[in-house]
């Protein structure tokens, strides 16, 4: 009995350091999660996080996309084209096949033919916050990289300007914990948003080369002449009948 006794004891006590063990075991993060101090380790990871800062304005390549192009017919698809074939449904705007429960082209939210933008500049937001950690980084590289995602972010503002009117203005993330009253942002009045996304384009266009001159490994970036042409296209666009007084936009929307 006795011996039996202890057999039992010894057995418990190796079940509980099994458990114990296989806690300590499991607490750990696998080496293909990415974090955030991964992607800005160094500046080999940090120019990849750049990259997909980027990725955002290359879909903009695909005009059914591009409602400007899709809603003015400038683009007609034959009707016997499938979803598999194409995806029609910046088409189906000007057949009235939409509705405002679902939207086509939604850029606010990212769903039917579109990406969200509001992701986009959360991911800018994300690289401007953390540009200071790769300790490899250059000084000009990383007044380069500012500038450029300083850019992006105010295109990104821009293009859910023309399809919004007055937005809200992502000036920073919000806590990845934070409370619904804090992620319930305004809109804010049209010269507010055009104000702010000139002032970004303004803040990196110094920064910003004249020109491309390694056309292999750069070509696609962001230059000086890019983003002062995009500021021109921004103030015209606030002073188009549009929206400078137009009546819809005469009191702040606050929503």
């Amino acid at each position: 009995m006795k011996m039996r006794f202890s057999y039992k004891y010894f057995l418990v006590i190796a079940m509980a350091g099994s458990l114990l063990s296989c806690k300590k075991y499991l607490d750990v993060v696998p080496d293909n999660v990415g974090t955030l101090e991964y992607a800005f380790r160094n500046r080999n990871e940090a120019e990849n996080y750049l990259f997909t800062c980027y990725a955002y304005l290359q879909r903009l390549t695909d005009v059914g996309q591009n409602p400007g192009f899709t809603t003015s017919s400038e683009i007609i698809y034959p009707n016997d084209l499938t979803s598999d074939q194409i995806n029609k449904t910046g088409f189906n705007l000007i057949t009235g096949t939409q509705s405002a429960a679902s939207p086509g082209i939604n850029a606010w939210d990212g769903e039917n033919g579109s990406n969200s933008f509001f992701r986009a500049i959360r991911i800018c937001n994300t690289m401007l916050e953390n540009i200071d950690k790769p300790v490899d980084l250059s000084a000009s590289e990383k007044s380069r990289w500012t500038a450029e995602v300083k850019f992006l972010k105010a295109y990104y503002h821009y293009f859910l300007f023309r399809m919004y009117g007055p937005i809200p203005i992502i000036r920073t993330n919000a806590a990845i914990n934070a409370s619904t009253d804090e992620v319930r942002v305004k809109r804010e009045p049209v010269d507010s948003v055009v104000n702010y996304i000139v002032r970004l384009l303004d803040e990196a266009a110094p920064n910003l080369p004249a020109g491309i001159q390694n056309l292999v490994t750069e070509l696609g970036r962001i230059t000086r002449p890019i983003a002062l042409s995009v500021k021109a296209e921004v103030l015209a666009t606030a002073a188009s009948p549009l929206f400078n007084g137009n009546p819809d936009y005469a009191c702040s929307v606050q929503r």
